[in-house]
Order: structure tokens, then sequence, then C-alpha cells
């Protein structure tokens, strides 16, 4: 009976896995099959506008992650609060933080700073919707209700490809319109969700409010910082392209990076899949055994990235020009790179892990710090002849550049971590 009730047990873990890596797949394509239709059917104008406005998105789902999503998970699982008063308060504070990020767009908006004047006011309700959206997934997630979370990713994706659809035999399709479709289908289907979450709904005394935020910013601070500096690092590429060649070269990178990003949900997953059994096997078996057990994880990794090198190497310029059209083929050599900086990404995942098993989350600002900071030197330095080949090369560079940042902390944490057990030992 007890084997039974084990194999049933995993089973349920294993639909589980299925159906975040469903929800994660069905999100990612829905994005990139956005930014085809931008592309074959309107410009790469209005891809590299849509390009654009993702970054903010992008932001707004890292912010919201790190500074409300993650800390509750954490103070959720672990006891310390009421339930019903921490989703409260996560959620309220998912709508502050929304809305401060709407009202800077709009102040960018009005002083012309950089944005898109055709994506106001579509983009701020769009972050609004997204971080509401983002959050209940997550809340999901934490009452273990992943089923529920793949509805709600479906609807989204299923009604974001429905608007786009009436958009697009309208005539009406734009980067503003999938924004506005964007928003409208993140507020329908959280709203739908909703009392799926909790059965009822309160504002918390302000007193008690202001002290969950604090416990969420005490948690989530090392958090924000490397989360900002990984938003920054990736989504500083669409602006560099926008400043070197207009919203044109912006789009035609963001036909690039798109079909480079196609196995970033694989990824994912076997992060999600092997981060806590690295923490397992680093507790059972010790750190003598760690680089080997990490070394042999790294290959579900660097399999499907190799192959995307070998794909973007042999048949890059005609598979652009096949999803996005004659104009786009003309991106094939910045493919290449970025499928080997794409490849460096995949060869720093199982390290990673490997430095959380070692107790080393501040590693992920040291990552992410890197890749930012190579980035914007290299961009310095050649400000004035941006390419978009040379913008390939700058991510293929801070890519590798992450890696060796990686590699060589975990070098330096397994040796002080041996030398720490060789003077218990010699103690004992």
């Amino acid at each position: 009976m007890s084997g039974s009730l084990s194999w049933a047990r995993l089973g349920r873990r294993g639909y589980g896995v299925f159906w975040v890596i469903g929800g994660q797949a069905a999100q990612s394509l829905t994005s990139f099959l956005t930014g085809l239709v931008l592309g074959r059917c309107v410009s790469q104008e209005a891809l590299g506008a849509y390009a654009l406005g993702l970054s903010f998105c992008f932001l707004i789902i890292s912010l919201g992650d790190t500074l409300i999503a993650t800390p509750y998970t954490y103070l959720r699982a672990s006891g310390e609060g009421e339930p019903h008063a921490l989703f409260s308060s996560a959620l309220w504070g998912s709508a502050a933080l929304g809305l401060v990020v709407a009202l800077v767009l709009t102040l960018l908006h009005q002083f012309g700073a950089g944005l898109p004047s055709e994506l106001w006011p579509a983009l701020p309700l769009a972050v609004m919707g997204l971080v509401m959206r983002e959050f209940l997934r997550r809340h999901f997630y934490v009452i273990n209700r992943s089923r529920q979370a793949l509805v709600l990713d479906l609807t989204s994706a299923v009604g974001q490809l429905a608007a786009l659809g009436v958009l697009a035999w309208a005539g009406w399709l734009s980067a503003e319109a999938v924004f506005f479709a964007i928003a409208g289908v993140c507020a329908l289907s959280f709203a739908l969700s909703l009392p799926q979450a909790q059965a009822s709904f309160f504002w918390p005394p302000l007193r008690q409010l202001a002290t969950q935020w604090r416990a969420f910013l005490a948690y989530g601070g090392w958090l924000v910082a490397g989360g900002l500096c990984h938003v920054a690092s990736v989504q500083l590429y669409p602006w560099l392209a926008l400043l070197g060649g207009g919203q044109a070269m912006a789009g035609l990178y963001a036909a690039c990076i798109a079909v480079t990003n196609l196995i970033n949900p694989l990824l994912i997953a076997l992060t999600n899949h092997f981060r806590p059994r690295f923490i397992a096997h680093y507790q059972e078996a010790g750190r003598a055994h760690l680089l080997p057990y990490m070394l042999l994880r790294a290959l579900p990794f660097l399999l499907p990235a190799l192959g995307f090198v070998l794909l973007a190497w042999l048949a890059g310029e005609p598979l652009l020009g096949l999803l996005y059209g004659p104009d786009f083929s003309k991106g094939g050599p910045a493919l290449v790179y970025l499928a080997f900086g794409l490849l460096a990404v995949a060869a720093a995942a199982p390290i990673q892990l490997g430095l959380l098993a070692l107790r080393a989350p501040v590693s992920n600002l040291f990552y992410h710090g890197t890749n930012l900071t190579v980035l914007v030197v290299m961009a310095l330095i050649w400000h004035d002849r941006l390419s978009l080949e040379l913008l390939a090369q700058f991510y293929c560079g801070a890519n590798v550049a992450g890696l060796l940042m990686l590699a060589t902390m975990f070098l330096v944490m397994a040796k002080k971590t041996n030398r720490c057990t060789g003077e218990i030992q010699a103690s004992d």
C-alpha cells in the first residue's frame, strides 16, 4: 500500500512539473508568435517598438518576482505570517509596484525620454496586467495548484493569440494594439482566476501592510540587485540596436534573439528540475562528489544549445528569411554569435546550481553584474559603430565573461569548503 501511495505521489509531482513546463512553453511561444506576426505582417519598425516595450515588461516581471513573489513564497512556506494576510499584502504590493512602473513610463512619455510615443498608454496598462497575472501564477505554485496555474497561462496565451488574429484580420495590427491586447487579456485571465486563488480579500491595516512589505524587501534585497542586473544586461541590447540603427535594427535584433530564445523554456525547466536535486546531492554525498555530479548534469543543458549553434551556423540566414521574411535573412551572421552566447548561458546554468548547493546565492549578483559590466564597457568603447553583428558579439562576449566568473567562484568556493572541512577533521 505504501509503495502504491509513493508512486501516486510521484505521479502527481510529475504531472505538476509538466504543467509548469507547459505553462512556460505556452507563454514563450505566444511571445515568439506575436513578434513573428508583427515582423512579417507590419514592419521591422513595429517589431522594434514591440521589443522595446517588452524590455519594460521583462523589468516588471523581474521586479515582481524578486520583490514580491519570491519573498511571499518563502514566508508562506516557512509559516512566518498568517496566509490570508500574506496573500493580501502581496497582492496589493504587486498592484503598487505595477502602478509605480506605469507612472514612470508615463513620465518618460511626457518628457520624451526614449519610450516610443506610440506605446503610451498601452504599455503602462500592459505592465499593470502582467505584474498581477504573474503574481497570481506564483501563488498557485505556492499552494500546490499547478493545474490552475496552467489554466491561467493557457487562458492568457490563447486570448493573446486570438486578439492577434482579430487585429490582423481587421488591419489594426501594430505594436500599440498588441500591448492593448496584452493588457486586456491579462486583466481578463486575472479576474477569472482570482476567485480560485482566495475566497475573500481585504485591505490590511497600514501598519501590517508596511510590516509585510518590509519583510518582503528584507528577504528579496539581494535578489532585486541580481534581478536588476539581469534585466539590464538582457534588455539593454534592443536599446543599443535602436541607437545604432533605429527601430528597423531593433526589429532585426528582436527577430534574431527571439529565435535564439526558443530553447529557453527547456533551459528554465531543467534549472527548476535540478535545483533541489543539486542541494540534496550535496547534503547527502558531500562536496567531493559535487563537481562530477555537476559535469554530468551539464549535458542536458549543453546538448540542445550545441544543436542550436549548428543550426545557426548552417542555416541561420534561410531560417530567419523563412520565419520573418527575406529582409530578415541578413541577420544570419549575428545569429551565429547569439547562438554561441546562448551556449555560454547553458554552460553557466549547472554551475549556478552548484554554487546554490554550496550556499552562495550572491553568485547570482556577481554573474549578472559581470554580464552587465562587460556589456556597458564594450558599448562605451564601440558606441559610434554599433551594428547588429557587433551587438551579437557583445552578447557572446558578455555571457562568456559571466561563465568564467561563475567557474572561478565555484572553484574558489569548493576549495575554501574543502579547506574548512579538513581543519574540522584535523581538530576532531
